[in-house]
C-alpha cells in the first residue's frame, strides 16, 4: 500500500510539474509578442529566421515543448528505466496541455 501511495505522489509532481511547466511556456510564447519586454526581438526572429525554428522557439506554445520540454523531461526521467520514452510522453504531454490552455484562452 505504501508503495502504491509512493508512485501515486510521484504522478501527481509530474502532473504539477507538467502545467507549471506549461504556464511557463505560455509566458515565455507572451514575452516575445508586440508591446511585450522581447516584442521587438520577437519581431526581428520572425522575420529572419524559418519558421521552423521561430514556432519552437517563441511562436508557438504547443511547438514549444518540443526545445522547452527537453531540459525538464531529462531531469525527471533520466534515472528511469527507458528514460527517452518517457522524456517523449512527457514532452508530448506537455505539447498537449499547451494546445488546451491556449485554445481555452484563445492564444
Amino acid at each position: 500500500m505504501e508503495q502504491l501511495s509512493e508512485q501515486i505522489f510521484q504522478q501527481l509532481m509530474v502532473l504539477m510539474v507538467l502545467i507549471v511547466h506549461s504556464f511557463a511556456i505560455i509566458g515565455v510564447h507572451n514575452l516575445f509578442e508586440d508591446k511585450h519586454i522581447f516584442g521587438k526581438i520577437g519581431d526581428w526572429m520572425e522575420s529572419n529566421l524559418p519558421l521552423w525554428i521561430s514556432k519552437p522557439l517563441f511562436l508557438c506554445p504547443p511547438c514549444m515543448a518540443s526545445i522547452w520540454g527537453l531540459p525538464m523531461a531529462y531531469l525527471i526521467y533520466i534515472e528511469q528505466p527507458m528514460p527517452y520514452l518517457w522524456m517523449a510522453i512527457y514532452v508530448l504531454a506537455l505539447s498537449g496541455i499547451n494546445k488546451l490552455i491556449t485554445s481555452l484562452i484563445n492564444l
